[in-house]
């Protein structure tokens, strides 16, 4: 493991554990956003788990995942009290009553929520970790336990003190989130929609391996707008696919595509939108502009 520092204070929210061994599932997401936007003090409330339908330490979980998908905040309106929480303009964007996808219907949607659960400030570490610096795209329990302890305890300093216990709910988590074998749940209310994304096989055991190319489901409009996401984050006006497929928190890592991948993907998007990004293939590096960023909204893409 290279002992060099590999976070920033300013991207991390430090946090291990904190979902409550509990990943992300079905009507979770919206149900818990509406509950907020309907009463900030909702995760306040001894009944919040009854109001909607789920366990006391479930309520703790939704109200982490809704954080960690920046769909809401700690209240900072007049009045607020402590554990108040409101909705954020990304989440009233997508979920909202006027939002793009209300009902959290459309796949693209969870393709941004994933994609977001890694953008800083990120509250995911262990989910950071696995899929930026993973050395391999086999993965076991033990191995990844072991990765995320040698990982944290190399950036101590940025990440403060952790457990193995918590790194092992993370993993857990992690794997229940993605896996997308899961032939024994037939309770819709026990599998998590991200594994719909086919982004991890479970091989069987306790090992699993990231699926790395094209997904069906995966749009070139998802990938045009995660694009300019990065390109934003890291204050570029250009930037070649291959930085796109291997930098830190790139489409590449977050979304486990190859460089050949993201070309495909920018090629697709160039013969259905042409004029709002150009690639650059002198001297057979292939480079990446942004013509025209209001195209590449949300708003713009979702109604491509």
């Amino acid at each position: 493991m290279d002992q060099a520092k590999l976070f920033e204070t300013d991207k991390f929210i430090k946090s291990y554990g904190r979902h409550q061994s509990f990943y992300p599932r079905y009507g979770w997401i919206t149900r818990g956003f509406h509950a907020v936007k309907e009463n900030p003090s909702f995760f306040s409330d001894e009944k919040a788990g009854i109001y909607i339908g789920v366990g006391k330490n479930m309520v703790s979980s939704i109200k982490y995942w809704l954080q960690a998908f920046k769909l809401i905040v700690p209240s900072d309106e007049e009045g607020a009290q402590r554990g108040d929480y409101k909705t954020t303009v990304f989440g009233e964007s997508i979920i909202g009553s006027k939002g793009l996808d209300f009902y959290l219907q459309d796949i693209r949607t969870l393709w941004i929520l994933h994609w977001k659960l890694l953008e800083p400030v990120s509250s995911a570490v262990s989910w950071y970790a696995i899929l930026n610096h993973m050395p391999s795209n086999e993965l076991s329990l033990n191995k990844t336990i072991e990765f995320i302890d040698e990982f944290s305890n190399a950036n101590k300093e940025i990440l403060g003190n952790y457990t193995i216990g918590s790194i092992k709910k993370d993993a857990l988590c992690f794997f229940g989130m993605y896996s997308s074998n899961k032939k024994d749940n037939f309770d819709e209310g026990l599998i998590s929609p991200f594994s719909e994304l086919g982004l991890l096989t479970h091989l069987g055991s306790s090992k699993y391996e990231f699926i790395v190319g094209k997904k069906p489901s995966l749009t070139s409009e998802v990938i045009v707008w995660a694009c300019k996401e990065y390109m934003a984050l890291n204050n570029l006006e250009s930037v070649t696919v291959r930085r796109l497929a291997v930098d830190e928190n790139s489409p590449g890592r977050i979304f486990k595509l190859s460089g050949s991948s993201i070309q495909e993907y920018l090629e697709d998007f160039l013969k259905q939108q042409p004029g709002s990004i150009v690639l650059d293939q002198t001297l057979g590096t292939s480079t990446l502009k942004i013509n025209n960023y209001e195209k590449l909204s949300l708003e713009s893409l979702f109604k491509s």
